[in-house]
């Protein structure tokens, strides 16, 4: 124990209050007051009095003026939002809030460093005079309500303390001792001078001498991922070599962008095993806790129980269609809804079917609705919780009563007070059962009891809000707005971790074993200013501000730097060569002048590679041969899949794994050619041959077009909410169009006769049994068949070339046919590019003979394309048959190796990457490389010849 921190201990003892200047200060003088009784070998001792500064301001006041009300955050937000939107200046603002935000911390600091007088002469700037405006409307606020913001409460109490009448022993502690206060503002410095006029004794300590002074060093780092894994690593090693445990700091200036980061590589660097294996329940967190704490907090709204309880506000009050379909998912699986758990495989089961179905956007309504026909088998408690929350929006007249008597023509706007949302928000969540049934552990319960003290605060609005009621989405806003800003960090499970990961005035006053502090480039360290628009640059650097004075800024991160040296017995101070894809340049012009005196520390001589003897080769080999005769479902997608990557192919089809689908405004490109598909398919189960289609009037076939498209539109409109009543007039009109030119282009063709339509067919490839599906089969004049498959996309023959097809659909029929197969071809149902007028693509494809259709050549025609894989029909028909049956026999041998077709272009369109995990495949290949070559001898490389 260092002779600053024992003099603060003696303080204690003797009754005295110390402030620190943050609570994570306050936290660690209690432990260590506490150890000491501990060494003493006391088994029971009077708590110390240690607050931070913001905790005594508070009792204070509690003590001087009881009758003033400190106003909380949300409501000092809501004072400064209004007062700006009622100001002219609101026009030229983009955002309100910020503005807001940023008005209060100018107000804090010009309260802080008693800037307001010599501001009113030298304001100049139109924001400098908007918010001397802004400042006069809210004081006059204050003072008529009887309220106090934070900025002002200092000078408040000194006010109060000086119109009291009671004995300042009353009021005011004997002793005081400041500690950790790397400056002090001209407010907080009256504040305590006036408290030693009043005869409390005030002291300050500093820290100083914690350690025989340690000897700083710095390492340069290429990159920010290699700075956070020499620093992690340092402090494992620090542990490892140690006999005890050690207090070590991980400092981080821009600690906000990189927490994410750090979270991982500290967590790998600990639990090197963690991510795969250690489930982060009660027992994971407190390994977790136990090896680091990060002191930044996230934002409340960011937590899992926070976001979906908004959510289920949200959906549960709409009155329109616009919740986005990946929200309604979100409260569908939520674990925080009744019988989550219980029915959590029939709940996923039914959001699969719904991302189908379902639309891009829905409301309650709607999806209440659809949930209630009898042939969605919707999860029944579901349909209880939509039914008791049915029920509050009928009685607060936010939806209709389904009984036409109590119908309303035009429900009024629900408008209620903060208080009575707050009450209907918690009838709302009990209707859901929230927060579900799961035991909680720490870290969830701490989460949702700071909720609760959110919708308590959200209450308090009522005195601040400017109206006396507002509607729903001015609630879920102000509700929202609230939980985001509000940060929140979970106690920890563990009382003392072994690495504290810091910002920078988190750090400060503590002792440490060793701290690591990163980010030391030039640019970053010292801090840059950033003063506040509101308030006079020069005004800023004349008070000596550090937030707007290079000098001040200067001086002060100085001390804050030598803290750090006096605060452990061994300190590193890391930066990156190159930042933001810059070259990388010289480190002594890149390091921060504070600490280019110190001498260069290798990173060699940090231990940043993985043992080898962690890893595991897993030796990729075929799985379990498929059972002679077992159906596979896919047809000819298994091949196209196979042909993809063979991993993609067996998960789909053997492990029947499905791809969730993404829902899209309106309808998807592959709704859109199913519609093409039946209501050709119609048309053609009607007519049949070509002399019927030459025989039909313009009239009939006009006629037997909008039959079919209508039938086509009608039965999709069943199982397709997005199919509104507009969207089908509009796509009417495009298959009618479409039919139309499709149609008079068939009319061109010999003769001919459709004699499968949609045609199934049960195959057996070289043992693998599928069943296919071909879109149409025609049979032309010669006797023999023509092969189409429709398509509305761009098709290419190309795709039917090599052994690995991209569409085998049309050439493994071919193979496996026993009929006298003479072309295949893609029927292109859609528009021309770049035509002026309305055109069809028509047929693309490949014949034995020239004229079979229209525009489609023979092999030797088209020689260009397929001179790699035959010189004619009958070689092309043998290469696709043992095409097909080399994929066939593959799978069935069990073949599933991770080897997509065309790399990354094929992964960007699979959805197995959760199960074949090729990218970190990918990334510890790109790891073993650049780690290889960090060893190696760079004379080894083969050259670029």
């Amino acid at each position: 124990m260092t002779a600053q921190l024992a003099s603060v201990l003696q303080y204690i003892h003797a009754g005295a209050t110390i402030i620190t200047a943050n609570l994570r200060l306050a936290r660690y003088l209690g432990e260590q007051y506490d150890l000491a009784q501990l060494s003493n070998v006391q088994s029971a001792w009077v708590a110390a009095d240690i607050v931070p500064l913001g905790v005594f301001y508070n009792r204070l006041l509690q003590r001087l003026a009881p009758q003033k009300v400190l106003l909380s955050a949300v409501q000092n937000q809501t004072i400064w939002e209004n007062v700006i939107r009622a100001s002219p200046a609101a026009n030229g603002l983009m955002s309100v809030p910020q503005a807001a935000r940023l008005a209060q911390e100018a107000w804090q600091q010009t309260c802080s460093w008693d800037l307001l007088s010599r501001m009113k002469q030298m304001a100049v700037h139109d924001d400098n005079l908007a918010f001397l405006t802004w400042v006069s409307a809210v004081a006059k606020i204050l003072r008529d309500n009887n309220w106090l913001d934070n900025a002002c409460l200092p000078d408040a109490l000194l006010k109060a303390l000086a119109d009291t009448t009671a004995s300042t022993h009353q009021v005011l502690p004997a002793k005081i001792c400041l500690y950790g206060f790397d400056i002090e503002t001209p407010q907080q410095q009256r504040f305590f001078s006036t408290l030693q006029l009043r005869d409390v004794a005030v002291s300050r300590a500093h820290l100083q001498d914690a350690y025989t002074p340690a000897r700083p060093t710095r390492m340069a780092c290429d990159t920010a991922v290699q700075e956070l894994l020499n620093a992690a690593h340092w402090a494992k090693r620090l542990q490892d070599n140690s006999q005890n445990k050690l207090r070590i700091a991980l400092v981080v200036p821009d600690l906000a962008s990189r927490k994410s980061a750090i979270v991982r590589t500290l967590t790998d660097t600990f639990f090197p095993n963690a991510r795969s294996q250690l489930d982060f329940n009660q027992k994971g967190r407190a390994l977790a806790d136990a090896a680091f704490n990060v002191s930044l907090g996230e934002p409340l709204l960011s937590y899992a129980p926070v976001n979906d309880a908004m959510l289920l506000l949200r959906f549960s009050l709409s009155t329109t269609s616009q919740i986005p379909w990946d929200e309604i998912s979100q409260i569908l699986l939520s674990p925080f809804i009744h019988r989550a758990a219980v029915e959590s495989s029939t709940r996923y089961r039914f959001d699969a079917l719904l991302r189908r179905y379902g639309g891009f956007h829905s409301s309650f309504s709607t999806l209440h609705a659809w949930l209630s026909h009898p042939d969605r088998e919707a999860p029944a408690s579901l349909l209880t919780l939509f039914k008791a929350v049915q029920d509050i929006r009928i009685t607060h007249s936010i939806e209709a009563s389904p009984h036409p008597a109590l119908t309303k023509a035009r429900l009024p706007k629900l408008t209620l007070s903060p208080t009575k949302w707050c009450e209907l928000i918690w009838q709302i969540l009990d209707a859901w059962g929230y927060p579900g049934e799961l035991e909680l552990d720490s870290h969830t319960f701490q989460v949702l009891t700071k909720f609760e003290g959110l919708i308590e605060e959200f209450a308090k609005l009522n005195q601040t809000i400017g109206a006396d009621v507002f509607d729903a989405e001015t609630m879920l806003t102000a509700l929202s707005q609230l939980a985001a800003q509000t940060q929140f960090q979970a106690e920890a499970l563990s009382r003392e971790p072994l690495v504290h990961v810091l910002g920078v005035l988190e750090s400060t006053a503590q002792h440490f074993d060793g701290i690591w502090v990163m980010g030391m480039r030039a640019d970053a360290w010292p801090l840059p200013i950033s003063p506040n628009p509101f308030i006079p640059q020069a005004l800023q650097r004349l008070a000596g501000m550090p937030e707007g004075a290079h000098t001040a800024a200067h001086a002060l991160d100085a001390a804050i730097t030598n803290n750090w040296i006096n605060a452990c017995g061994e300190i590193c101070f890391s930066y990156v060569l190159s930042a933001d894809g810059a070259e990388s340049a010289d480190s002594t012009t890149v390091c921060s002048s504070l600490i280019a005196q110190y001498p260069q520390k290798m990173a060699d001589n940090i231990d940043t590679q993985v043992s080898a003897q962690q890893l595991v080769a897993i030796v990729e080999t075929t799985l379990v041969t498929l059972a002679q005769g077992q159906q596979i479902r896919g047809g000819a997608a298994l091949w196209r899949d196979f042909a993809a990557c063979p991993f993609k192919a067996y998960a789909r089809h053997r492990l029947q794994t499905t791809e969730l689908a993404t829902p899209e405004p309106g309808l998807s490109a592959t709704q859109r050619g199913t519609l093409v598909h039946r209501a050709l398919a119609l048309f053609w189960e009607a007519t049949y041959t070509h002399a019927v289609l030459c025989a039909q009037t313009p009239e009939e076939r006009h006629a037997a077009i909008h039959r079919c498209v209508a039938r086509t539109l009608a039965e999709a409109q069943k199982h397709l909410p997005a199919l509104s009543y507009a969207m089908a007039e509009i796509e009417a009109l495009r298959l009618s169009r479409l039919l139309t030119l499709w149609l008079a282009m068939e009319e061109t063709r010999a003769p001919f006769s459709v004699d499968a339509i949609e045609s199934k067919r049960d195959l057996t490839i070289a043992g693998l049994a599928v069943n296919l599906t071909l879109d149409r089969l025609d049979t032309l004049e010669d006797g023999t068949v023509a092969l189409i498959d429709y398509k509305s996309g761009r098709p290419s023959i190309t795709t039917w070339l090599g052994s690995r097809m991209d569409e085998p659909q049309l050439p493994l029929y071919c193979a496996a046919s026993d009929a006298h197969v003479s072309a295949v071809a893609f029927g292109s149902v859609r528009r021309k590019q770049n035509s002026d007028s309305y055109d069809i693509t028509g047929f693309i494809g490949v014949s034995a003979a020239a004229d079979l259709l229209p525009n489609v050549a023979t092999v030797e025609q088209q020689s260009r394309i397929f001179a790699a894989s035959a010189s004619n029909w009958d070689e092309l028909t043998v290469q696709w048959e043992k095409a097909t049956t080399a994929i066939a026999v593959q799978f069935v041998q069990g073949d599933a190796a991770i080897a997509p077709k065309a790399g990354n272009a094929t992964c960007a369109q699979c959805a197995c990457q959760p199960l074949c995990r090729i990218e970190e495949r990918s990334e510890r290949a790109r790891d073993t490389v650049s780690n290889d070559r960090d060893t190696s001898d760079l004379a080894d490389e083969p050259s670029d010849e």
